[in-house]
């Protein structure tokens, strides 16, 4: 058999998540639809225009990951992050997780996770680039 290694489309990036998330299922003893619950927000303006969102999961029932919460620049210092992570926190305890979990960069959000209860729980030295940090962050529901 010969292999070899390609890019992937985003219909193959698919399968390869569903084939793991497939595999997760069976140990987790949960249906997908149980398993993996997307929590997914954003903030728009009277424009309509996304000015904050976040995009989360809980797994298996107990635990979220928190994948990208974002505020746009000129709106920033209005609580938009405060009031979507609250949102997704309030979301997740109703479905019953016990956890969140996710991680942000030295020149991100850090100071920001802190005031909202979160606690570092690792640290990723000279990640993204060399000098810079990456830090996992969680907190109790």
């Amino acid at each position: 058999m010969s292999i070899k290694i390609v890019s992937s489309s985003e219909m193959q990036e698919r399968l390869v998540t569903e084939s793991l998330r497939d595999f997760n299922c069976k140990n987790f003893g949960l249906s997908h639809e149980e398993s993996y619950i997307p929590l997914n927000y954003h903030l728009s303006d009277s424009e309509d225009e996304i000015i904050a969102g976040v995009n989360a999961i809980l797994i298996a029932k107990s635990s979220v990951y928190v994948d990208i919460l974002w505020v746009d620049e000129k709106h920033r210092g209005f609580d938009y992050g405060t009031l979507l992570l609250k949102h997704v926190e309030t979301q997740a305890k109703n479905l019953g997780a016990m956890m969140i979990h996710l991680d942000t960069y030295d020149f991100q959000a850090k100071g920001f996770y802190l005031k909202c209860g979160y606690e570092e729980y690792a640290l990723l030295e000279d990640s993204p680039s060399t000098g810079h940090k990456r830090f996992y962050l969680k907190k109790e529901l």
